[in-house]
């Protein structure tokens, strides 16, 4: 179920629903905030990279689930680079926030610009992804998976309740 907060009076809350089932009268439920990335997708996402790991299916370099998870986060969100470290001609290092913040001798060579410039990103986080970014990543994993021939009872299963809903 969707709904949407209307107004709040004290304590009571007035909501719209705008998707799904309507609640039950008599039961408690917990609210989450939906333009950030949800419990369920969280839950969904972690079970995804889990049986994937399983199947040994995906080319990453990948020893453990954590590592999968990485290489997956990098490949498939909008992370880019922190800084930038390059040397001049003299080998003195420089350190940058911005691309354009190096020399334009430097990336107007290509030569030059892999010889002499290194960028920095963190590790991308499903924590900090949004609720339309977790979508993109999901389905993105899921088509991946198929692709590589990912199978099984669980994964079918998984894949029943994801398009059915």
């Amino acid at each position: 179920m969707k709904i949407l907060v209307v107004s709040i009076y004290g304590e009571t809350i007035n909501v719209r629903l705008t998707g799904g089932k309507p609640p039950e009268v008599g039961t408690e439920y917990f609210l989450e905030d939906a333009t950030r990335g949800t419990g369920a997708q969280n839950r969904f996402f972690h079970v995804l990279i889990r049986i994937y790991f399983q199947s040994g299916c995906f080319s990453d370099d990948a020893l453990t689930e954590a590592e999968l998870k990485r290489c997956i986060l990098r490949r498939l969100t909008s992370w880019k680079m922190e800084k930038f470290a390059y040397s001049d001609r003299e080998g003195k290092l420089h350190v940058v926030r911005e691309r354009s913040d190096i020399p334009q001798w430097i990336m107007d060579d290509p030569e030059e610009k892999k010889a002499r410039v290194i960028g920095y990103a963190p590790d991308p986080r499903w924590s900090d992804t949004d609720l339309k970014e977790r979508n993109h990543i999901i389905k993105s994993l899921i088509s991946e998976m198929n692709t590589t021939g990912v199978s099984g009872q669980e994964f079918e299963g998984i894949l029943k309740e994801f398009y059915d809903g």
